[in-house]
């Protein structure tokens, strides 16, 4: 399987929703730089898990999930945040696990704003 993010990057918070969420100066530039830490975390798991493209599915195991409350971590709206969600998989026999750090739900949909490490920036 080729080591391309495009195809998964709709499963990244939006754009337009997250420039809505944040409270702080230039969200857009905020979510660029995410987007890209996105990417990068992909490249690492595809590095990690070589057998990436012949991964089935076997269960999504959510995480601790809370309720963000307003102004909290620079939001202006609350929201359910859940960390430390896994992706449980295998390649053949061989089971996989992988972590999706941060996932947030807006509405009925759910999205992922940290794969890897929380960089500071």
């Amino acid at each position: 399987m080729a080591d391309d993010s495009e195809p998964v990057l709709d499963l990244y918070f939006p754009l337009d929703t997250f420039v809505a969420l944040k409270a702080v100066a230039d969200p857009a530039r905020y979510h660029r730089n995410l987007v890209r830490y996105f990417r990068e975390d992909l490249h690492t798991e595809h590095e990690r898990v070589a057998e990436l493209g012949a991964l089935e599915l076997d269960r999504f195991q959510l995480g601790r999930c809370t309720w963000q409350a307003a102004w909290s971590e620079g939001n202006r709206i609350a929201y359910w945040s859940c960390r430390h969600n896994f992706l449980h998989a295998k390649a053949g026999t061989r089971a996989q696990r992988i972590e999706v750090r941060v996932m947030i739900n807006w509405g009925t949909d759910w999205y992922v704003t940290h794969l890897g490490p929380i960089r500071r920036f």
